[in-house]
């Protein structure tokens, strides 16, 4: 029988002092490739069930973290540490990506038992399905995928196996087990260690499948939609996680939409046209293209994922989507600035720019004054006559030369489109932000909103007195209107 392994580099965080004290260090990671690698242990995990223990393997300091829920409770996913940082934030946060394995029950049990929405998801298990070449019909679990595709040895495999297989009599109750024994503490050595184990073995999984993605354009596009339609149905009151079908892949709609992706490829290439997204360099970027573009079909989802990459993607991040969707004199409008369409206009050092690239200082400056945004796009509206897109954003803003202060300001983005001819996609010709004059204010002056809010009401309270004041005057008028038009309403041309 092969020893039992021990894996080091493993933190059991069970009090909040700890769990705090190493939030920092999780929420500034590199992005790419994904440095955060998760996954839940629980009693009948899912939508009714309960969180035990939350594993988070973090790639580049190559520790995992075992986080006692059933100790900390939703504490665990609300406190904060000096920064504001929270373990919600993390898993919220829409430009942070975390690789899970199904994130299907995972994500329920996070979202009713916690009121956490997981986003900026990967999922490996869908990976796979991407990139497999037999049939697609059934998802494969994470012990198949680790013995056919882990890069790893044999004798790593028999004893990942033997760990399985000695914690599976542990919890199962086909094997006369009890899920509860992820409750129990402390915790047994070998739960811990079977916790960490899989979770250390994701991105080696992730380095098989990632580049095999690269070139399958069809893929990647889809890719993205499938994991959020896993998370939305996950959410929903009738969601049964152990229910039969989840075994089943989604291949129906997949398959539709492959036969529709062949069909466009086909056109673009009797047309002449290069098909946009057949040669790009990474699985997670949208694409550089000569002409960036918004599909028709996916107009306001796609506005949802700029906007956020814009306002809290790095400064690469921000350029590649500006050079993706922004035409390149494209506009915008700011109540603070403002940038106005030109194009080829060279400056010394700068070399030649365009009004695009303006448009990238306004939103890296941006990103410098509040490093940490939180942002929620709320409602989009599609006018497919004008061509214009309404976004209501809601977002978190916090000057980092202010100490707590965080301004909460609501405002509508216009995005005015312009549909290409030749391929029938849609680019942003400009970009204008409406804000209410109390909203503006929240930017840079703490308490002038409230200020500017008794304002209002004095200048509404104006209005009223003014109106009635001058009553008289106005009944005169329109008598003296009603006299040269007719009596009592009746025209004289009658």
């Amino acid at each position: 029988m092969a020893k039992k392994p021990i894996i080091d580099g493993v933190v059991i965080v069970d009090t909040i002092p700890v769990l705090t004290s190493h939030l920092e260090g999780l929420a500034k990671l590199p992005l790419k490739p994904p440095s955060l690698y998760l996954d839940l242990e629980g009693v009948h995990l899912g939508r009714l069930g309960s969180v035990s223990i939350l594993s988070i393997y973090v790639l580049p300091k190559n520790v995992t973290y075992l986080i006692d829920i059933h100790t900390l409770g939703t504490n665990a996913f609300t406190a904060q540490n000096k920064n504001g940082d929270t373990l919600k934030f993390i898993l919220e946060h829409p430009t942070m990506p975390k690789v899970f394995f199904d994130i299907r029950n995972d994500s329920a049990a996070l979202f009713h038992q916690h009121q956490i929405s997981i986003n900026c998801a990967k999922d490996i298990q869908l990976m796979e399905l991407a990139t497999r070449t037999g049939g697609k019909e059934y998802l494969a679990g994470l012990g198949k995928c680790i013995e056919t595709t882990a890069p790893i040895s044999e004798n790593e495999k028999i004893e990942w196996r033997y760990l399985k297989d000695r914690v599976t009599r542990l919890y199962d109750p086909a094997h006369g087990g009890s899920y509860e024994v992820f409750n129990e503490r402390p915790m047994r050595p070998e739960v811990a260690e079977y916790c960490a184990q899989d979770v250390t073995l994701l991105p080696a999984l992730w380095n098989v499948y990632e580049p095999k993605l690269r070139p399958l354009a069809f893929w990647r596009s889809n890719l993205r939609s499938a994991i959020e339609e896993r998370i939305q149905q996950s959410q929903k009151e009738y969601y049964d996680g152990h229910h039969k079908d989840m075994a089943q892949g989604p291949w129906t709609s997949i398959e539709y939409d492959i036969e529709q992706w062949n069909e466009d490829v086909m056109d673009a290439a009797r047309n002449g046209d290069s098909y946009p997204d057949v040669n790009v360099e990474s699985f997670d970027s949208i694409g550089k293209q000569s002409t960036p573009c918004f599909p028709q079909v996916e107009a306001e989802r796609q506005a949802s994922n700029v906007i956020h990459l814009l306002t809290e993607g790095s400064p690469a991040e921000q350029k590649d989507a500006l050079e993706t969707y922004f035409l390149p004199d494209a506009t915008f409008v700011h109540p603070l600035c403002r940038v106005p369409s030109f194009s080829h206009v060279s400056l010394p050092l700068l070399g030649e720019i365009n009004s695009r690239w303006a448009i990238w200082m306004i939103y890296r400056w941006y990103k410098i004054l509040s490093p940490r945004i939180i942002l929620n796009v709320e409602c989009d509206e599609f006018n497919q006559e004008s061509k214009i897109l309404f976004v209501d954003i809601h977002q978190i803003f916090s000057l980092f030369f202010v100490p707590f202060y965080k301004s909460d300001v609501r405002l509508t983005t216009k995005l005015n489109l312009v549909q290409s001819t030749n391929d029938n996609k849609y680019y942003i010709k400009s970009q204008e932000d409406l804000y209410q004059l109390n909203e503006v204010v929240k930017f840079f002056w703490p308490g002038g909103a409230t200020i500017i809010w008794f304002w209002q009401m004095f200048a509404t309270f104006l209005c009223i007195v003014g109106a009635l004041l001058l009553a008289p005057v106005t009944l005169m008028f329109q008598r003296h209107s009603n006299k040269v038009n007719g009596v009592n309403g009746v025209s004289k041309h009658l």
